[in-house]
């Protein structure tokens, strides 16, 4: 049974994509209500860019798996991807690699939603937004 998400949820997403805790965010993520693309604020980030940007590939993982949008980007034009690949490290080019897969998933089933004559995506989401 899930409790009600509050804004502590919320920030602690956030903290445990930016710092390496695994643990945390999957059980933070066994929550099907908690928010997986919300904005920090001060930061301008989702918890998969957090993610992205230090490198943490088993978090971007955890992340996407649970419905993160790769797409999704700051008021810069920057996404996870973007921001993983402005590190050249192995780590963060595992990171890369798998966003980038990610995001072909996410646009195959948006232009899927097209062909059908449903709606995508993409645009669900930003109707909510």
């Amino acid at each position: 049974m899930n409790h009600p998400v509050t804004a502590a949820d919320v920030r602690a997403l956030h903290d445990a994509a930016h710092h390496p805790n695994t643990a945390r965010l999957a059980a933070l993520l066994a929550n099907p209500d908690l928010p997986r693309d919300t904005v920090r604020p001060i930061y301008n980030t989702t918890p998969l860019m957090e993610a992205a940007r230090i490198g943490h590939l088993s978090a971007v993982s955890l992340l996407l798996a649970s419905g993160a949008d790769p797409r999704i980007t700051n008021v810069n034009g920057t996404d996870a991807q973007t921001m993983a690949a402005q590190f050249p490290t192995t780590k963060h080019l595992a990171c890369v690699e798998a966003l980038h897969d990610a995001r072909r998933a996410w646009d195959k089933r948006e232009l899927q939603g097209v062909v059908r004559g449903g709606v995508g995506h993409g645009e669900a989401a930003r109707r909510v937004m």
